[in-house]
């Protein structure tokens, strides 16, 4: 039986993980690829991005920075790729030899291209083992180039379905292998209609999964400001790549004309590329030094307040040497959501946003007598640039909408993702629409799902857990679904504010499955792998706040049982693991044993109490998350010593410290975290100490039995005999 917390709403669509596949990332140029996968991810579709390319830039949009964290990249020089090309080629050589002769043949007339083709193929065989194994059951590329090649080999090596993206480049410039990618796709998405027309030419028979699915962007995120700055100049702006293809030599020459003519005005480009050197010196050479900047790369809100002060936003586009031209400027697309009156070329998909003379001016490519032109009527009209500015703005709300755009690209995706069971417990939560998996973790006494559903800045989380049957468990799964969820709805009715513990959402007790909110943060182990070899710092504010959540745990809840029994019962849980454990030699065992007994007998005279342990404390099971630490996984919770938590936890911290100068690092991150926790009685703490470590070194860690190192080895014996310094 199912266990609502909130009344019950239609039954959501719940379906698997999508990757997406990008040339290049962080790349400051392309926002559009950014907003769109942080869209979807609030719209409820989980995405795993892959790059193929780690990029290294000076100006990282902010938007970008949490996607690093989950960034899935592998270079192409790297033991990850030759131990997946070796694996392949031993157990299915023809499907090797196969993909290599259909991308040589296909690519062989440009041989850089044919070599970069290759370099991707064999990163390729790396993504795919990886994309397998995380249960991505559909790619999606951006560019029918490299990343749509990627996409490809995956689905030829894993059965993975594949679509992309076409934007410009991809299209006009490079089309070796397109018509194969059409093919093998199960769809195509196009950014233009001019795009679509120009793919059907090359592929005839692929013309029905050739869609229209516009990019897009958020227009809240511009204000509409008055068109005219009192005193100042009018400020041109362009946002272009510094290259060939974008016309910005037109846009020098259309200022230099108007300076001629007497016209005051600034003109700022934002950008990045190859030919900044060269418009620096057109600029030089016209004398329009003071009037005309380049700004660089600019992060996106820098850009929306530029786009604030501006008078007219420039698009001076052109077709390159290459062939290479634009496909519909998103640049355009934000000047008009900001209501900025906009001149551009009348080039490739452009026409499509900008109808001339209601939403902008368009001119022919190339002709910087005609832009200057246009510059000048917009300028010399502000009253004609707003009236266009303001139905420039509704075009984007009407049709260039990002949530819309990205609404319209997830119901193509419904349509190759088919939806997953178990959705009874999402829809006895009170939840609906669609919702996504975005990855599974599978271990000895459990299996869990963390899902994505719509709402917040990029979604939010909902962790299923499903208890499994195990040899010595506690109870069967059902039982132990059914007491942690108890315990999280015991947290999370606590008087004076709840402890930082998942919110529990409904338990399906007959299949031992429970779901309950995410924990926002970090893990704490990851902090402490990521810290433990620079100054602590933080991290010990961190520890400080986990020994304190333990006490305000055990304060509130409180244990049944014999004290004296549950002590006897470490002591012969010591004295079994020392039989068990190898690498301790006689005498110290002797000794550990003796210390243990009178620990013991000091521990039953100390004034302390059982109470309710969390039993699996340790910190993996803790989340940072600023000021707030969070803890999950109560499904080990029983009457104990409250030491037995504290020891635990310290012989895990120990673990992480096994480099040189390691005692000294782990001595002060123990004192923090019991500076937190509080005075304990000392002989509790030290017996609960040794038997902590004595199970891990018959045992091996904390989540799963695995080999004990030599080096944890040493720390865990030296922890049994008291020769660690931990207070």
């Amino acid at each position: 039986m199912i266990a609502p917390v909130l009344q019950p709403r239609p039954e959501p669509w719940l379906r698997g993980p999508v990757a997406v596949v990008v040339s290049r990332f962080p790349k400051i140029s392309e926002t559009f690829i950014l907003r769109e996968i942080t869209e979807m991810e609030r719209q409820g579709q989980a995405v795993r991005l892959v790059t193929l390319i780690r990029e290294r830039q000076e100006v990282i949009h902010p938007d970008a920075r949490p996607w690093l964290e989950r960034l899935l990249h592998v270079p192409f020089a790297s033991p990850a790729v030759a131990r997946a090309q070796l694996r392949l080629l031993l157990r299915r050589p023809r499907v090797w030899a196969g993909m290599v002769a259909r991308l040589v043949a296909g690519s062989w007339r440009r041989p850089v291209f044919a070599v970069k083709t290759l370099l991707v193929f064999l990163q390729a065989t790396a993504l795919a083992e990886r994309l397998r194994a995380e249960g991505i059951e559909h790619i999606h590329a951006h560019f029918a180039t490299f990343p749509a090649t990627a996409a490809w080999t995956i689905r030829e090596l894993t059965g993975i379905e594949f679509s992309f993206t076409v934007h410009a480049h991809d299209l006009f410039v490079h089309q070796l292998l397109l018509r194969e990618k059409l093919v093998a796709a199960r769809f195509v998405r196009v950014i233009s209609a001019l795009a679509r027309q120009r793919l059907i030419e090359v592929a005839p028979e692929s013309a029905g999964k050739i869609e229209l699915v516009r990019l897009g962007v958020d227009p809240a995120r511009y204000a509409a400001a008055p068109f005219a700055e009192a005193g100042e100049p009018p400020l041109l702006l362009t946002i272009a790549s510094l290259e060939e293809y974008k016309g910005l030599d037109v846009l020098v020459e259309a200022c230099a004309e108007l300076a001629r003519r007497g016209v005051r005005l600034r003109a700022a480009i934002v950008g990045r590329g190859r030919l900044r050197g060269e418009l620096g010196r057109a600029i030089d050479g016209h004398g329009l030094t003071e009037a005309v900047r380049l700004l660089g790369p600019r992060t996106e809100d820098e850009v929306a307040e530029l786009l604030r002060h501006a008078a007219v936003v420039v698009q001076p586009s052109v077709v390159a040497r290459s062939g290479q031209m634009e496909g519909i400027p998103v640049a355009l697309m934000e000047a008009m959501a900001a209501a900025r009156p906009v001149v551009a070329s009348r080039l490739s998909g452009i026409p499509e946003l900008v109808e001339d003379g209601r939403h902008g001016w368009l001119v022919p490519p190339g002709d910087a007598h005609a832009l200057a032109g246009a510059l000048a009527a917009a300028l010399g009209d502000p009253a004609e640039a707003e009236r266009r500015g303001r139905a420039g703005r509704e075009r984007v709300r009407e049709a260039y909408d990002l949530t819309a755009s990205v609404a319209a690209l997830l119901e193509r995706l419904d349509v190759e993702l088919e939806p997953h069971d178990r959705r009874e417990l999402l829809s006895a939560a009170g939840l609906s629409g669609r919702a996504s998996l975005r990855v599974e973790q599978s271990r000895a006494d459990s299996a869990v799902r963390r899902i994505l559903i719509p709402g917040g800045g990029n979604g939010r989380e909902l962790i299923e857990k499903r208890h499994r049957a195990r040899a010595g468990e506690s109870a069967p799964p059902p039982a132990r679904a059914a007491r942690e969820y108890a315990l999280l709805a015991e947290l999370d009715r606590l008087p004076g504010g709840p402890l930082g513990a998942p919110r529990p959402l409904a338990l399906d007790a007959e299949r031992g499955t429970l779901l309950m909110e995410a924990l926002a943060g970090e893990p704490l182990d990851v902090r402490i792998r990521r810290l433990r070899g620079g100054a602590l710092g933080s991290l010990l504010d961190d520890l400080r706040r986990a020994g304190e959540w333990l006490a305000g745990f055990q304060l509130r809840f409180s244990g049944q049982g014999d004290r004296a029994a549950r002590l006897e019962r470490i002591v012969d849980e010591i004295g079994s693991s020392l039989s068990l454990a190898g690498g301790v030699p006689t005498y110290a065992a002797e000794r550990i044993a003796s210390r243990a007994a009178q620990l013991a007998r000091l521990a039953a005279r100390e004034p302390a109490r059982l109470v309710r342990t969390h039993g699996d404390f340790w910190p993996g099971n803790l989340f940072v998350d600023g000021p707030r630490v969070s803890v999950i996984d109560f499904e080990g919770a029983a009457s104990g010593l409250a030491e037995e938590d504290a020891a635990d936890f310290l012989v895990e911290l120990r673990l992480f410290f096994l480099r040189p100068g390691g005692r000294t690092r782990f001595a002060a991150a123990a004192r923090a975290f019991l500076s937190g926790y509080g005075a304990r009685p000392a002989a509790a703490l030290e017996l609960a100490l040794k038997r902590s470590a004595l199970v891990r070194l018959v045992h091996g860690g904390a989540l799963c039995p695995r080999p004990v190192r030599p080096l944890r080895r040493r720390a865990l014996i030296a922890l049994a005999r008291g020769e660690e310094p931990w207070t």
